[in-house]
């Protein structure tokens, strides 16, 4: 009788932890066919997406070589010009004084997960040279209803014809945002100042974005303005 306890007792302790490894990470039917650049020039967004005027390309080249460099460091896909069959979204969110963070989601057939990053900088000793180094790195599996929350506020919130650019002259060490979506053959980016609570949530798809990256890592600013 005590052998059959034992038995029973390993058996339980075996299938537990084999359970825990399974949902540690999580599995998906098809892997992602992301293209992931592997030269430091290759640029994220299109010609032109973040221009404040129409012949202000200064700016363009400018904002969106220091988000590439951000999301290049972070191992992240390009996705305007992506053709596979996954639909993503992605919000990038940029603090002056803290680290960024990436919450990307996805969604192929009936599987949705989200992907959340925070990129970080390693100093060598006695330098300033430094290298970044990937701080976090998680995936949560989604349900498909959260996925139909979010996109579905895109055409409440008129993301595919509001204003793709901000004027950031009048303002130093700024917190902005962009928010990507590449959703069947459609893509489309904005890029927003971040001022107070209010100037994110007019936007209502980011603020849920926001919100799933808040609830796993910090997305507070450390200095000036708080969420």
């Amino acid at each position: 009788m005590k052998s059959f306890f034992k038995i029973l007792f390993l058996t339980i302790v075996i299938f537990g932890c084999d359970n825990q490894k399974k949902n540690k990470s999580p599995q998906f039917v098809e892997k992602p066919d992301f293209i992931i650049p592997k030269d430091t020039s290759s640029l994220y967004y299109p010609l032109d997406s973040f221009s404040f005027v129409l012949d202000n390309s200064r700016s363009d080249s400018f904002l969106k070589a220091m988000y590439s460099e951000v999301l290049f460091n972070l191992h992240e896909p390009i996705l305007y010009n992506y053709t596979g069959q996954y639909e993503v979204i992605r919000f990038l969110w940029m603090r002056p004084f803290d680290n960024p963070i990436v919450v990307r989601m996805n969604k192929i057939r009936k599987d949705v997960y989200i992907n959340i990053k925070e990129l970080g900088k390693k100093y060598y000793d006695d330098s300033e040279s430094y290298t970044y180094v990937t701080k976090l790195d998680t995936t949560l599996v989604l349900n498909n209803e959260k996925w139909q929350d979010i996109t579905t506020s895109f055409t409440e919130n008129n993301f595919w014809k509001v204003s793709t650019y901000e004027d950031f002259d009048n303002y130093k060490d700024f917190t902005c945002w962009v928010l990507e979506a590449k959703l069947e053959n459609r893509y489309r980016c904005i890029n927003k100042l971040y001022t107070d609570t209010i100037s994110l949530n007019k936007y209502v798809s980011a603020k849920k974005l926001f919100d799933i990256g808040n609830s796993v890592i910090s997305m507070k600013n450390s200095r000036g303005l708080t969420n």
